[in-house]
């Protein structure tokens, strides 16, 4: 503790603690709101800033390990923020973060294929690598669109 001032008050201390497991119950509703409307980059944003700020205050001595069993339940309680919900999240934003990283791949992959087309062919057939690269690079813009309206409806 060399920052931080160690509080010695029991009142002040179990205020701080009442405080701070009101914030994160707070979130942990905020999480499940977010959850239920598909909003799961920002569910997993909540999530990872309320288990730093748990792990904050349990490490200068806010929070205790009963209140660890409160916040993150064990096998046979669910914690404040239920487990399925935030595999559910986590899976859904790691596929949203590879969906996005190999469109970018392909973009690259399309836009230095069609730059070597163009310096290495002549004629109609660079015309016709150009065009069929244009369409497949389009239907893939086209299936990221929908995804994206598919997740905003959600």
């Amino acid at each position: 503790m060399t920052d931080i001032e160690v509080v010695r008050s029991p009142t002040q201390l179990n205020n701080l603690r009442v405080l701070t497991k009101g914030y994160l119950t707070d979130k942990a509703a905020e999480f499940r709101d977010r959850f239920s409307k598909g909003q799961y980059q920002a569910a997993a944003y909540i999530k990872d800033t309320s288990d730093a700020i748990f792990t904050f205050a349990k490490n200068i001595g806010i929070l205790t390990e009963r209140d660890a069993l409160w916040y993150f339940g064990d096998e046979e309680n669910e914690g404040i923020i239920p487990r399925a919900a935030e595999a559910v999240v986590r899976g859904k934003v790691d596929g949203e973060l590879v969906q996005d990283e190999v469109m970018r791949r392909f973009e690259n992959l399309v836009s230095n294929m069609r730059s070597s087309f163009r310096y290495r062919m002549n004629g109609e057939a660079q015309d016709i690598a150009v065009l069929v690269l244009d369409e497949h690079a389009e239907r893939v813009r086209k299936a990221v669109e929908n995804r994206e309206k598919a997740s905003r409806r959600r």
